[in-house]
């Protein structure tokens, strides 16, 4: 199911790709190379730091774990993982969509994340049998980068008006 095509043939792939650090990792990279997890991490750890600047130190339990529930429910992930691997799947595809930004752009790349989950085991291996269970993991991992893209457009429209007009305030003076 590996799709890992030339993407400097497609200018907005590579554009995409080339704002996108996670993603390339993700999916470029040599997947059996031992630096590959590490690189993941170090890439991610800045985008969880910001979801929890975004949505609150208990982002994991309030965001992430809802989603992995989710996704066991309708059958996405191989649940012979140990729970962790699997929110740290989550956590990488939250962290893609969260860097591309876009709905549109994210879309472009889910056959290539759903390849990349499917060759290191995270998803359920009836994806390769079963074609009603394919269509529902393909948008299932379009959901989550959807997700992560909806995080990044809540971090641009926070709304900055009231916190400007606190701290512009000379409450020294006033009293």
């Amino acid at each position: 199911m590996s799709l890992h095509p030339d993407f400097g043939a497609d200018e907005r792939r590579g554009a995409i790709l080339s704002a996108s650090p996670l993603l390339r990792t993700f999916i470029v990279r040599d997947f059996t190379d031992e630096k590959w997890v590490p690189q993941l991490e170090s890439e991610l750890k800045p985008i969880e730091e910001t979801f929890e600047d975004i949505l609150g130190p208990k982002w994991r339990q309030n965001t992430a774990i809802p989603l992995l529930l989710t996704l066991q429910t309708l059958g996405t992930f191989n649940l012979s993982l140990p729970l962790e691997e699997q929110l740290g799947a989550l956590s990488t595809i939250l962290g893609i969509g969260f860097q591309i930004g876009s709905y549109e752009d994210c879309s472009e790349f889910v056959p290539d994340i759903c390849a990349r989950l499917d060759d290191i085991s995270v998803l359920n291996s009836k994806i390769h049998t079963d074609e009603n269970l394919r269509h529902k993991i393909f948008q299932s991992v379009m959901g989550v980068l959807a997700s992560g893209s909806w995080v990044r457009q809540l971090s641009a429209d926070k709304p900055t008006a009231f916190s400007d007009f606190i701290n512009g305030l000379d409450i020294n003076n006033k009293i």
